[in-house]
């Protein structure tokens, strides 16, 4: 399948979508984390010392989990940087350039 402007353009609106995908996944999963740190820090009063310490790593960990998010939204924006670039040029490549390309474009699609 050749790379042409409509495929680009295509691909570069998924990566778009994916990204608020995992900007609101990494909210929720900090917001869940944050929650339980808070629950344990209000009521560790009524905790004893184990629990309240379980729950606090609970919390901690849940944040951390977000990180993954955060950083699939990092390699999803330079994958658009990419896709521009080629939609850009795509004009300017001598066939044989552009027959190199699209095997680039394709492995870095795999």
């Amino acid at each position: 399948m050749p790379v042409n402007k409509d495929l680009l353009n295509s691909l570069i609106i998924n990566q778009r979508r994916t990204i608020k995908y995992h900007v609101f996944l990494a909210l929720v999963v900090i917001l869940i984390g944050c929650s339980i740190i808070s629950v344990s820090l209000i009521i560790s009063d009524n905790l004893n010392d184990t629990l309240q310490l379980f729950l606090e790593i609970g919390g901690g960990f849940i944040s951390t989990i977000s990180a993954l998010s955060i950083n699939k939204v990092i390699i999803r924006l330079n994958r658009i940087n990419t896709l521009t670039m080629f939609k850009t040029n795509l004009d300017q490549f001598t066939p044989d350039e552009l027959q190199k390309v699209e095997g680039v474009f394709w492995d870095s699609i795999k």
